[in-house]
């Protein structure tokens, strides 16, 4: 299987359900070169039956350069992405680098970012993260983005959504951050990807996501409270990445440490999704700079 860092638990997940299988699993690079090298390789090893994800069938299909490469057997499957239980979540780049946080992780939260790069203090920023905020923002209205978003991408590779969203809200959230799942929820696609592709083969294994390893459980971001009561789930502001954990008013010091140490100010950043014109104007007001 390749794709991204979700290749691992559906290829556990698939070994599980397919007794006997052996399905290994490795993360492509996202630049062309070093994916078209990558696909070559495993080109030449003639392999069959390979399972891929859209995200990296979206930009083979983008680069002519890269087309023809992959076998006629290439299993396409939906990458798990979905933002409702952490709208917040922000990229940002700098130079082609990208912007740790505070805990040394490439997620970052939109708030905080705006609220550095903006010049306010931690006891200022400390305010933005609160109900009236969030619901300016529209993070209580992600809900609906996000599941009509990934139903596309398991309706343009022939999985049932709605059936696998039935399955992963029994345990309430179903993931850590917008695009790393709980196991719950890449088993639950392998049971989709076994049923259509290897019936034959195919054995039933109750609660599958217990038995499969957890790649993605390193970093944990939080459902805001506030959020949570919106969706009926557990909230709280508890960072962990790896065995550091921080609470919100330590998190948003050591991010501001961070980004003090790189200057982060003096440089020009990108934000993945970019922060539009009515953010920011939402964020001046609600911080009374306005």
């Amino acid at each position: 299987m390749l794709g991204n860092c979700q290749a691992g638990g559906i290829a556990d997940s698939l070994e599980l359900l397919i007794p006997g299988s052996e399905i290994g699993h490795e993360l492509l690079s996202n630049d062309v070169a070093t994916l078209e090298a990558e696909l070559r390789k495993h080109a030449k090893s003639r392999k069959v039956g390979l399972i891929l994800h859209d995200s990296v069938k979206n930009i083979i299909d983008f680069h002519p350069q890269l087309q023809g490469i992959l076998p006629e057997e290439t299993i396409v499957i939906p990458t798990v992405t979905f933002a409702a239980f952490h709208p917040d979540i922000q990229y940002g780049f700098i130079a082609g680098g990208v912007v740790k946080n505070g805990l040394d992780s490439d997620w970052n939260s939109r708030i905080l970012l705006w609220a550095y790069m903006n010049k306010l203090k931690e006891r200022e920023a400390r305010e933005l993260f609160r109900e009236e905020v969030y619901r300016e923002l529209g993070y209580f209205d992600e809900w609906a983005s996000s599941a009509a978003l990934l139903k596309l991408g398991f309706e343009k590779s022939r999985f049932d959504f709605g059936r696998w969203m039935r399955s992963v809200q029994r345990d309430g959230v179903f993931m850590y951050g917008i695009n790393h799942p709980l196991p719950i929820a890449l088993s639950n696609l392998a049971i989709q990807i076994v049923e259509r592709e290897f019936a034959e083969k195919h054995q039933h294994v109750d609660d599958v996501h217990k038995y499969v390893t957890d790649y993605l459980a390193h970093i944990v971001w939080p459902v805001y409270p506030e959020i949570a009561d919106e969706l009926g789930v557990e909230g709280t502001y508890r960072w962990r990445v790896g065995r550091k954990y921080a609470q919100l008013d330590e998190f948003i010091s050591l991010c501001y440490e961070q980004w003090d140490s790189i200057k982060l100010r003096k440089r020009e950043v990108n934000f993945m999704p970019a922060v539009s014109e009515r953010d920011n104007v939402v964020l001046l007001q609600m911080s009374g700079r306005d």
